[in-house]
Formats: structure tokens, sequence, C-alpha cells
């Protein structure tokens, strides 16, 4: 989400542009620049913050329930609606599975977040990549090959029926995608500051 501050701020710098007659000098373009990504840092923490604890919320759910069928075969209500298609021990493996890949995909969004910029502080002249690390790529990938096997098991075990049930195959595949989506966007925008940043002209004033 853009800040109703970011947006006053881009509607200024839209204006200026607009009523000027001749080209940004390089101090203007760097200002125009730093200001998108000021924006852009601010947008990697708001997302991933925002999707990556919604995802661990999730694993952590998954994990509560995986440890439940351990503990209490089917002792749960949407366990124990397919005790006559699954065995326990699968059950529990894939509660398991599910709740490690959604582990994953959160720690690949929630670690090393951008810092948040204070309001006197130099803008930035490069934007943050959405995911700097290649473990963190590697754990987002790896979470969605798991919740997708996860997604598989209770998709054999639901047969088409119980319909009330598609959370437990669709939910942990759907966010460990969502979170892949978010980070191919932000990596998106960041592509689009290099790209303006590579076709910064030189100009003087008369």
């Amino acid at each position: 989400m853009i800040s109703r501050r970011h947006r006053s701020e881009f509607v200024n710098v839209d204006a200026l542009i607009d009523a000027r007659g001749e080209p940004l000098d390089e101090r203007e373009q760097d200002s125009v620049i730093g200001e998108f990504v000021a924006l852009s840092v601010e947008q990697h923490r708001t997302w991933r913050s925002v999707i990556g604890w919604g995802v661990l919320c999730a694993a952590l759910f998954f994990a509560f329930a995986a440890w439940s069928q351990h503990v209490e075969p089917y002792g749960v209500r949407y366990t124990g609606e397919l005790r006559s298609a699954t065995r326990p021990h699968a059950v529990t493996a894939a509660l398991g599975l599910q709740a490690v890949s959604l582990l994953a995909a959160a720690a690949a969004l929630l670690a090393n977040l951008p810092q948040r910029l204070p309001p006197d502080a130099t803008l930035p002249s490069s934007s943050p990549p959405a995911l700097a690390a290649p473990w963190q790529r590697a754990a987002l990938w790896g979470g969605v090959l798991g919740a997708a096997a996860g997604a598989a098991y209770w998709g054999a075990a639901l047969h088409g029926s119980r319909l009330e049930l598609l959370w437990l195959p669709a939910g942990p595949l759907v966010a460990c995608l969502l979170a892949v989506y978010v980070t191919r966007m932000l990596a998106d925008t960041g592509r689009e500051i290099q790209r303006l940043q590579a076709y910064r002209y030189r100009y003087k004033k008369v």
C-alpha cells in the first residue's frame, strides 16, 4: 500500500514534471528517483511483513494440528471426518509437511527486511532486492513444493467430497504461492527503478 504521505509527494513530483518546459537536471533526476526508491523500500517492508506474518500464523496452526494429531489421532473434527480414508501417521506427516512449508515461506519473507527510513534520512540510491539471499529463494520455492505435496495427499484423501475441508489442501499452497507473487511483484518494481536509473540522462542548465 502507498501511504498518504508518499502519494502526495508523487502527485507533487508529477505536477512539477508536467509543468516544466525543460528537462530535469541531474540533481532533480536523482531526487525523483530517490523518491521512488524510498517508496519501494516502504512497499518491501509493508507487503513482506503483512504476508510473512500471516503465513507464519498459518504455519503455527498447522504445526499445532500435526502435534494434536500425533497426541490424539483424529481428535479434532477436520481430521476425524477423514478417519476412514487416511492413516493416522500419514495425516500427521502431511500436516507437519505443510507446517514446515509455510514456515519456510514465512522465514523467506521476514528475513532481512529493509530498514525503515527516518524522515530526515538521505534517500537511498538503489532499490532493495525482493529476496537478497539465495537461501530465501530456495526456502520460498521449497515451501511451494512442500505445500503442493501436502495438497496432493489431501486431494487424494478427499476424493472430491467434503468441500468444507478444501482449505486443508488449498490453504498452505495458496499462501505459499501468494508469497511467491508478492516477491515477484516487488522484484518487478525494483527492476523498473533500475531501468529508470539506467535511462537517466545528463543535462546542464544554461
